[in-house]
């Protein structure tokens, strides 16, 4: 059965879907899931610049937030997107700042 809902309407009408596998072997340009970004990071830099609404669809798999296109075996730098939101607690999904 396919389940369509209200934020998958506005994800489809704006365009602005970013698909990421680790394991996708086409363009890297995120424009399906064949030619899904293998890196994370570069959805979320291509996320940061889009038009919102942005969705991000992962496949399954593992990611690093040190590893992007530029940096395929990662920085070591496993902090790189963590923000604070005050009082010293890291940043939650559910919690804006």
């Amino acid at each position: 059965m396919l389940r369509f809902t209200a934020s998958d309407a506005c994800a489809v009408a704006a365009g602005n879907i970013i698909y990421v596998d680790e394991i996708a072997a086409g363009a890297n340009d995120s424009s399906s899931w064949d030619d899904a970004y293998n890196f994370l990071q570069d959805a979320l830099a291509d996320a940061n610049e889009a038009e919102k609404p942005v969705e991000i669809r992962l496949a399954q798999g593992s990611y690093s937030p040190d590893k992007d296109i530029l940096n395929p075996e990662g920085t070591a730098d496993r902090q790189r997107n963590r923000r604070n939101c005050g009082a010293g607690r890291p940043y939650h999904r559910q919690r804006k700042c």
